[in-house]
């Protein structure tokens, strides 16, 4: 009888942990290996002082939809407890501006429908422009014409009002890809349209997780791991997979010495210019192509105030940078300790370069006391994200997960860039993730 064959995950993010969550039951001939002590990725917890306290939030603010199937069902595996620690609303989107759009508890298209319809803040003729779009998109198939390139080519050919791309579609496009609408990848933002306010009731909804992520995601699955024998090697840079007689060893970076085993599959699942340093001797080509990948950062302000100001659980804020406010949607943290959080959250924060993170925040903070009547918060504390996604345009390289197939049999590519029509979300790393596990597993059986 032959043995189970061994794999090698390079990454603790969240493709790398879905794909061991699904490959698990090989137990301890499957390896995790983690570069940084952290697992989770982006999905990972900071500590800091704010306001006077010892405050844990996430490194950067995540929002989750009801479309993410793949990331919520992830969640539900860890049980009921950890799922009832994220709070799940119906859509609404309102500014301080006037704009109220809301999705109704109705059927089918008839909630979406009917919140346009109803929507406060804007004209009867912008109601009918969104209308138009949404319908349009959808007897496309949500496939925009070859010629569009851009997501502002999308609005600009479905004449969409100035006012509308501004005060609702620019918004909605640069938080989901974080790249404004005059880059972004039409074809992307029209598969968000789709999932999200085109999608089934409940699709649309926002979950704002009420505890750092990596509570709810990373410890559980690294628990898990662990209680399936899995071997987790954080604090492992990995240099290259070397190929040995038809299989694969790890060579590692600086001293640190390499695992004796040698593995039937190596899943490289770290973003894209990682994996372009670890292909790069593999597949010369591969690797230029991965490198192609443009990286945008997402800046998030917390705000902590002493006293119990009142704050709306999700809302989106009227950005205008010209006029120093940079946000672009806040988020209620709730309390710890003795203060009251906000998150609040800058996309495309390189359009911001000239803004220290000193200067940003007390921009932010300025912004959020106009906006909503808010005394000044007694701390500020702004987190770049400096490679929190790729840049989300429609000339990306483009690659899948058997890339590697033909030059490197048995060394897979797993991440949030493989998902075609997806933008960079902890989904689309979860279901990269999943899927090069069912490979494997299809070619073991």
């Amino acid at each position: 009888m032959n043995p189970a064959p061994r794999i090698a995950i390079i990454g603790g993010g969240w493709a790398g942990i879905a794909c061991a969550l699904s490959l698990r039951r090989l137990g301890p001939r499957l390896d995790v290996f983690e570069a940084s002590p952290l697992w989770g990725g982006r999905a990972r917890a900071a500590r800091f002082r704010l306001a006077g306290e010892e405050v844990t939030l996430d490194c950067g603010q995540h929002l989750l939809v009801g479309a993410y199937r793949a990331c919520l069902e992830q969640i539900g595996e860890f049980g009921p407890e950890v799922a009832a620690r994220m709070s799940r609303r119906r859509l609404r989107l309102a500014s301080p501006a006037g704009l109220d759009l809301r999705r109704y508890p109705l059927p089918g298209r008839a909630g979406l429908a009917a919140g346009l319809v109803l929507a406060r803040g804007l004209s009867v003729g912008e109601k009918l422009a969104a209308i138009r779009l949404m319908t349009s998109l959808r007897a496309s198939g949500w496939r925009p014409a070859p010629s569009v390139a851009t997501a502002a080519e999308l609005l600009a050919r479905h004449r969409q009002p100035a006012r509308l791309v501004r005060r609702l579609w620019e918004p909605l496009c640069v938080g989901a890809l974080n790249t404004p609408s005059d880059a972004a990848c039409a074809r992307t933002f029209a598969a968000v349209l789709r999932d999200t306010l085109g999608g089934p009731a409940g699709a649309s909804d926002l979950l704002l997780p009420q505890a750092p992520l990596s509570e709810l995601l990373a410890d559980p699955a690294i628990e898990r791991l662990r209680a399936a024998g899995v071997g987790l090697h954080p604090s492992s840079p990995v240099a290259m997979p070397v190929a040995d007689e038809g299989r694969w060893r790890l060579a590692m970076r600086g001293a640190r010495r390499p695992p004796a085993d040698r593995y039937d599959h190596v899943v490289i699942a770290t973003d894209a210019h990682a994996a372009a340093r670890l292909v790069a001797g593999l597949d010369p080509s591969c690797a230029r192509r991965l490198e192609g990948f443009g990286f945008a950062p997402i800046a998030t302000a917390y705000l902590g105030w002493r006293a119990d100001v009142d704050l709306p659980a999700i809302a989106m804020l009227d950005e205008d940078r010209q006029a120093g406010e940079p946000g672009q949607w806040l988020f209620d943290r709730g309390r710890q300790g003795g203060i009251r959080l906000a998150a609040v959250v800058i996309s495309a924060r390189d359009r911001l370069g000239h803004l220290d993170a000193p200067a940003l925040g007390a921009a932010v903070a300025a912004q959020v006391g106009r906006q909503f009547g808010l005394p000044p918060p007694d701390g500020i504390r702004v987190l770049t994200e400096h490679r929190a996604t790729w840049r989300c345009t429609a000339d990306r390289p483009r690659l899948a997960i058997e890339a590697l197939a033909e030059v490197a049999p048995g060394v897979w590519l797993a991440g949030d860039y493989l998902e075609d029509d997806y933008p960079a979300t902890l989904e689309s790393a979860i279901r990269s993730g999943r899927r090069v596990a069912d490979r494997i597993g299809a070619a073991i059986r």
